[in-house]
């Protein structure tokens, strides 16, 4: 039972484990299109503001951000790499990076930080800053780790009583054969037999005790003669 037991857990814990790593980086990669999606957008819609230098509209743009409630923080440079709007717009500038970067969507500090550059005619204009948190992905995770808890505690259970189960059935006949050998070391008696339950290895078991039983029996009137 301990060895069903043992292996059964050490299998599903793997399984388990295996899911829960790929949803991980599932979840990355999802995360990672949506807002790379996103910033694409709001990169496009912002080319207009920033080539007519108007700061009130770029601002209009990230505030559409509102809207998804993990994007923590945006933000639009101009083609010098200067802070020309932000979202929100309480938050102090020193919150945001330096300088713009080139085209890229990194996982820091559990945060995907995104730049996208702002694009018109092949002339880039500037370049969005986005900012997300990654609740959804960990919530997520945590469900499917409670989820996976559970389905792991329910499969041990179900194993138990399987392995309850067939341990009566393996240990039945070797049960009979150990009271049969009980009974020939207590009472120096060999005529008894022990029982056959099967054709399996333990049924070979069976028949080689018997055998050996039938030689001593054999023996033994033989040195009594």
């Amino acid at each position: 039972m301990s060895v069903i037991l043992l292996t059964c857990a050490v299998i599903l814990l793997i399984m388990c484990s295996a899911f829960i790593i790929f949803q991980f980086f599932s979840f990355r990669d999802t995360t990672k299109n949506n807002v790379s999606t996103l910033g694409a957008i709001i990169a496009s819609n912002s080319s207009a503001a920033l080539a007519f230098d108007n700061t009130q509209d770029a601002a209009e743009i990230l505030s559409a951000l509102e809207s998804d409630n993990h994007i923590a923080a945006a933000c639009l440079y101009d083609k010098n790499g200067d802070l020309f709007a932000k979202y929100p717009e309480n938050l102090p500038d020193s919150s945001f990076p330096n300088k713009p970067q080139n085209r890229s969507y990194e996982f820091q500090n559990n945060y995907l930080i995104g730049f996208e550059p702002v694009i018109e005619r092949g002339e880039q204009l500037g370049t969005l800053y986005i900012k997300s948190d990654m609740e959804v992905m960990y919530t997520q995770l945590k469900r499917i780790l409670l989820i996976s808890s559970f389905l792991l505690i329910g499969s041990l259970i179900i194993a138990l009583l399987l392995s309850n189960f067939l341990q009566k059935i393996i240990s039945r006949p070797i049960l009979a054969l150990e009271q049969t050998a009980k009974i020939v070391s207590d009472q120096q008696t060999y005529s008894v037999r022990a029982i056959k339950m099967g054709s399996d290895e333990l049924g070979a078991l069976t028949d080689a005790f018997n055998q050996m039983l039938t030689q001593i029996e054999k023996q033994n009137l033989e040195i009594k003669q």
